[in-house]
Parts: structure tokens; sequence; C-alpha cells
């Protein structure tokens, strides 16, 4: 797939040290024994997240630098292993689990009993570095972030067990806070040692301009990593694959809507079921109207649907039978819906010459 060029009109800005923190950051996922195993890690390892790290802070002091990076590198592998690719991803109550445990190993640094997972351990040790850095607000609203994005990969793991694609609005909502992208306005700030206003942050309009800087990110890196994820993942949870699928839907929707038309809402019935259906809405079709105006006796109920559809295979099934229709009524007595009247003469008239009346089956 070919990527279209990103222009931003703000000057890049790096920080100095971005190689040693990426340095840094590969040897530390490996003394956790983050990703499942050595092929991942060698590839995790190429992935650049002390580079990134380095671009959103570049003011950042070193010792800061390097926590944003450690963050980034836990954040893709734990995000590829656990929530995207392994058997967790496909297990919502698991999940929950070990994403409860986690949280609290970062809530409570201090209760090291709770810190029996590798991702946990190398998070709360992230966490023991930011409290020499942050201000209690500042860690108050980490963790909150921090607790939306583990909700959401539950809330994703259902969907890939129960089969379900989200719609377009569910995944915009479901993308706001997966990936913990709401996490790293406050860890930025926290890297160069500012701290917004809590009564700013919560601000509508300012809640509204992050949320969209935030989707302009994460929608700009589901179009980065579309080949990578629908080759190793499942669900469908990429931007791309959503609008996907929702095209597709839209065009069965339409589909269906048209079959609703003709057969009411049995058009995904058996075999059987649906034919017996389809004579039952026939007959109530042949019923000649009571109602005043333009639908008086002698006009019939027909939906204009089913008759273009069924016009064409009544004739055919009919002159296979050697008994064509004739006027004002269907005399086939091969095919079971064939066996049905149709009659648009007003009750009480006469046949026309040569009308023989419906056809009955024959005996035996």
């Amino acid at each position: 797939m070919k990527l279209p060029y990103f222009e931003c009109p703000i000057p890049s800005a790096i920080h100095p040290g971005a190689a040693h923190a990426d340095a840094q950051s590969v040897a530390w996922m490996r003394r956790f024994s983050l990703c499942l195993n050595d092929t991942e890690r060698d590839r995790m390892a190429r992935s650049g997240c002390g580079e990134l790290a380095a671009r959103i802070v570049p003011d950042a002091t070193p010792q800061t630098l390097q926590i944003l990076s450690d963050f980034f590198i836990w954040n893709v592998s734990f995000d590829d292993e656990y929530c995207d690719e392994g058997p967790l991803s496909r297990q919502p109550g698991r999940l929950a689990g070990v994403l409860a445990m986690i949280h609290r190993a970062i809530e409570t640094p201090e209760d090291s009993a709770q810190v029996d997972d590798r991702y946990a351990a190398a998070m709360c040790d992230i966490r023991r570095r930011l409290d020499a850095h942050a201000t209690a607000d500042q860690m108050a609203q980490w963790l909150a972030a921090m607790r939306g994005w583990f909700f959401a990969e539950v809330w994703k793991a259902g969907n890939v067990a129960s089969g379900h694609v989200p719609s377009l609005n569910q995944y915009g909502l479901l993308r706001l806070y997966s990936g913990g992208g709401l996490a790293f306005p406050t860890l930025a700030a926290i890297a160069e040692g500012y701290a917004v206003p809590t009564d700013l942050l919560e601000d509508r309009r300012v809640r509204a301009l992050a949320e969209m800087a935030l989707t302009l990110a994460t929608w700009s890196a589901d179009i980065v990593s579309y080949e990578k994820e629908v080759a190793r993942e499942q669900g469908g949870h990429n931007l791309i694959s959503v609008i996907q699928h929702g095209s597709r839907m839209l065009a069965r929707g339409g589909r269906r809507t048209g079959r609703r038309h003709v057969h009411g809402d049995h058009g995904a019935l058996p075999g059987p079921a649906r034919r017996a259906h389809r004579r039952r809405h026939l007959a109530r079709a042949a019923t000649p109207c009571a109602k005043p105006g333009p639908h008086r006796q002698g006009h019939v109920r027909l939906v204009p649907r089913l008759r273009a559809l069924r016009a064409g295979r009544r004739a055919r099934r009919s002159r296979a039978a050697g008994r064509p229709c004739a006027e004002g009524g269907i005399h086939c007595v091969r095919h079971p819906v064939h066996r049905l009247v149709v009659d648009a003469r007003p009750r009480g008239a006469r046949s026309p010459p040569g009308h023989a009346g419906p056809a009955r089956r024959r005996p035996g």
C-alpha cells in the first residue's frame, strides 16, 4: 500500500539524546522480557521508540526522556502481545483480570505482592521513576488515562470474541481510548517540566481540542499500520477495515431491504419455511383491497417488487409444465407456488370465455 505524504506546518524538533534513549529502552525491554519471543524483541528493537519520544518532548531532561521512551516501547510491546495478537486479545474476561493487576501495580507500586506479571513489573518501574518528576494531580490524570485505555482494550477483546466489527461511530469512540493515546499529553507535560491546571484541562473546549488532535494522530497511525494489522491481527479494529466492513454492510442492507419488500423479514428462513412464507405472502397480496379511493374493488394489493422479480420465473415454469397461465389466474399444477391464483377481477365478476377457473392438484 502506498502511503500518502503527511505534511506538518510545525517545524520538526528532536531531542539530541534520541539514539541513546532508544538503545537504553531496548535494553530495558530485554531486561523485563517484554514481547513474546526474541524474534519479536528484535523487531521491537528496530521500532525507533526513542526517536519518537525525542520528537514529542524535544525539551525534556535526559531522565524524563528515558521514561517516555521506555513507556513507548512498553506500550507497543504490550499492545501487540496482550491486546492485538495473543490469546488474551480474544478472551475479554482473562484480559480484564490481567489489566486489573497491572493497574493495581501502578496505582500502588509499594504492593509488590501483586506484581507477578512481567508487564506489570515493567510498568511498576516506570511509575516509581515518574514519582520523582510528577505532581499529585499529574499522576492522577495519568492513572485515569491508563484506566480508560485498559477499559477500551476489554471492549475490543469482547468484540473480537463475538465476531463483532464496530461501526465507524463506535470505533471512533473506542480508538479515542485504546492504545493509551490520552496518557501521552500528561506524560509530555511531566517530561518537559510544566503543569496544566486541572480546571483548564477540564474545560470542554480544551477537551474537544485534545480529542481532535488525538483522533488525527491515531487515525493516521491506523493508515500506516494497516498492512501489518491485517496480516497479523484479527477482529477488524483498524480504521480502514471498519470503513470497508461498513461499506459491505451498507450494500447488503440495500439488498436485504429489497428482499423485505418481497418476503417480509423472512428472507433468512430455511428453504421450505421461506417457500411457505412466500405462498402466504402471495395469497395476501392477491386479496382485493376494500379501502375506498384508487384501491377500490377490482384492484389487488400486489407488491411491485414481487411482481418484478417473479413474473419471468412464473412464465418459464408455466411453459415448462405445459400449462401456460390463462388470463386472470395461474394454471400451473406442477409447481406449488403456481397453484396460487392471482385474480385481479372484481368480486362477483364472471370469468372470461375459455377461463376454466383455478387449477387443482391432479388426484394421485
